[in-house]
């Protein structure tokens, strides 16, 4: 009886280690979810960003980002267009203050708003936009601002094609 009694406890040994070898092996690390990017929501409705361009002049950069749907009215598409002079690329900017040369609208609900003005149409704090340039005509292209009321807020990371025809700085 003994033989057997160690013949068990080593099967049940081995038992035992191959089913912890599988539970530890079929076990991966758990990847974070990435990054949202490419999109910008607005009154808690999310739209794809489907083109991205933009215009450097000689002191300043005209981005426009444009939404995958068309708005309430008609068929012309959801779109933000700002300019940003070049001394401020890689900053936060705040949104409520003026800036010389910072100037864009917003297009949205068959409504445009524009920001030449500071604060004008913006609601809340924290309103900002952020613009790095990574390399070439890559940008990451970040955004925060309350309008009316309503979240306005996105981020663009990718290539920005150029609009060598400066139709977006009009």
């Amino acid at each position: 009886m003994d033989k057997n009694r160690k013949n068990l406890r080593n099967v049940a040994t081995i038992v035992a280690c191959l089913a912890v070898t599988v539970i530890f092996a079929s076990c991966k690390k758990d990847t974070p979810e990435p990054e949202k990017t490419n999109y910008y929501t607005y009154d808690s409705k999310t739209f794809n960003v489907v083109w991205a361009g933009y215009y450097s002049g000689l002191d300043f950069y005209t981005f426009g980002i444009f939404a995958d749907m068309p708005d309430s009215v008609g068929n012309v598409p959801n779109f933000f267009v700002i300019n940003v002079p070049k001394s401020l690329i890689g900053q936060k900017i705040d949104m409520s203050k003026s800036w010389t040369g910072l100037s864009g609208t917003f297009r949205y609900d068959n409504k445009n708003l524009d920001f030449s003005t500071p604060n004008v149409g913006l609601t809340e704090t924290n309103n900002w936009i952020n613009v790095a340039h990574n390399s070439g005509d890559d940008f990451t292209f970040e955004f925060n601002m309350t309008i009316d009321g309503k979240l306005l807020a996105g981020k663009y990371v990718g290539t920005f094609l150029v609009d060598s025809n400066g139709w977006l700085n009009m």
